[in-house]
């Protein structure tokens, strides 16, 4: 909005001005005649009248501050445990399911609080937002599904950076058009390398192309590591230094 308007408080009013089409998944269609006459948006009595705007509403939806809400991280492994430090950083309530529950010592060393559930269920009750962080297998294949979904509260956030297939695309866009889901942010995608043409349409849906750890460092320690497996396997113990899932 930004970019389209070029000025602050206009992009904040557009973005307050227009009612959410949930169907589409972004405001209603407004025509900015920002050249030579005064805005004109469509006559449509769910649209405001264009005012100032501070900016905790997007299209009558509002934003909300993390702080005080609850996130539910699916696969709590060394990246789980960072996401979770992060969010908890900012005040969100970590709630967490793995196989087993953390011991008393790993705890300790986590450094936060972090409330464990064994099952699937529970944890996406006490999910405003959930954040899916485990591999991809027979048991967490459609982990998120049409029943699923149900458990999670109105207007709940999905961030999935763990595998495309976690998710059934088809009934995470029935619960977005719903308004039962407030929101998705994809790393990952069902049909990879493809992305589903109807998720790139909706502003509900934040995309990434898998590029979290596209950094030069990143890429230094990578060849660092092949190196030092191709080493360890021909001259050293014969085990490789990290294995790929």
């Amino acid at each position: 909005m930004a970019r389209a308007y070029q000025h602050s408080i206009d992009s904040r009013t557009m973005l307050t001005t227009s009612g959410w089409d949930l169907e589409a998944g972004k405001p209603k269609i407004f025509d900015d005649k920002r050249n030579g006459a005064d805005f004109a948006l469509e006559t449509d009595s769910s649209i405001m009248p264009a005012k100032f705007a501070f900016g905790e509403l997007v299209a009558g939806r509002f934003v909300r501050n993390p702080k005080g809400h609850s996130v539910g991280i699916l696969g709590f492994g060394a990246i789980g445990k960072e996401i979770g430090r992060k969010l908890n950083a900012i005040g969100m309530n970590v709630h967490y399911s793995k196989r087993t529950p953390l011991t008393d010592e790993e705890e300790k060393v986590l450094g936060y609080p972090a409330t464990y559930h064994k099952e699937i269920k529970d944890l996406f009750s006490n999910s405003q937002l959930l954040v899916l962080a485990c591999p991809l297998n027979a048991g967490t294949h459609y982990v998120v599904n049409e029943e699923s979904l149900k458990f999670l509260p109105k207007e709940a956030r999905i961030i999935n950076i763990g595998r495309g297939a976690l998710i059934d695309t088809k009934a995470m866009l029935a619960a977005l058009k719903s308004g039962h889901l407030h929101g998705v942010g994809l790393d990952v995608y069902e049909k990879e390398p493809i992305i589903e043409e109807e998720l790139c349409t909706r502003w509900d849906v934040v995309l990434e192309p898998h590029i979290g750890s596209s950094t030069l460092e990143n890429v230094e320690l990578s060849e660092k590591n092949c190196v030092n497996n191709i080493y360890n396997m021909i001259l050293g113990d014969g085990k490789s230094v990290t294995r790929v899932n």
